[in-house]
């Protein structure tokens, strides 16, 4: 049984080292671009090119690319902290709040690292303002797509309503012959 614990711990360390050692790769691509942060278009175009040679990660650790693309910040021991701890609170997750704060919690611990004498206040307030940004986003994102799928469904029912059409119009034709 200490056995099955150790290599469950050796394969999870590995996946962790794994994930990592992409980061990495794809901020040697970031840093190689050389665009200023403040260039929302060429940030917008390095963002879409890094995406289709990584989506793997992208869909995984959505902030985690955003941050690197958009921000220029990066910091591999943070990721590695990050995701142990995601490993632990993946578990615990019961609603789609709780999930972004935990997909928040890779900028807290950044924020923390890169300003090392914040005030528990300080990185609650922080903490705060991320989950509300992600909120948000999650909510504009949930309330396009909701929109989407009625357009959808509308759509849907049109053209079935025509090929019902189309049909009764091809019997009424093959009778009348």
């Amino acid at each position: 049984m200490a056995d099955s614990l150790n290599i469950g711990q050796k394969c999870e360390s590995k996946q962790i080292d794994e994930i990592i050692d992409e980061a990495n790769k794809i901020w040697k691509e970031v840093k190689s671009a050389n665009i200023d942060v403040t260039d929302e278009k060429a940030c917008n175009e390095l963002y879409n090119l890094l995406s289709q040679d990584h989506k793997d990660f992208k869909f995984t650790l959505p902030v985690v690319f955003k941050t690197m693309v958009y921000t220029k910040d990066y910091n591999s021991k943070v990721l590695g902290r990050y995701l142990k701890k995601i490993a632990i609170d993946m578990k615990n997750l019961r609603s789609m709040d709780d999930y972004l704060y935990l997909q928040g919690e890779y900028l807290v611990m950044l924020y923390k690292n890169n300003n090392r004498y914040l005030t528990p206040d300080n990185i609650r307030g922080y903490r705060e303002y991320i989950f509300k940004h992600l909120k948000s986003d999650y909510d504009e994102t949930a309330k396009i797509q909701e929109e989407l799928e009625k357009e959808t469904k509308i759509k849907e029912e049109e053209i079935k309503e025509q090929r019902r059409q189309d049909l009764y119009n091809q019997l009424m034709a093959s009778k009348r012959s």
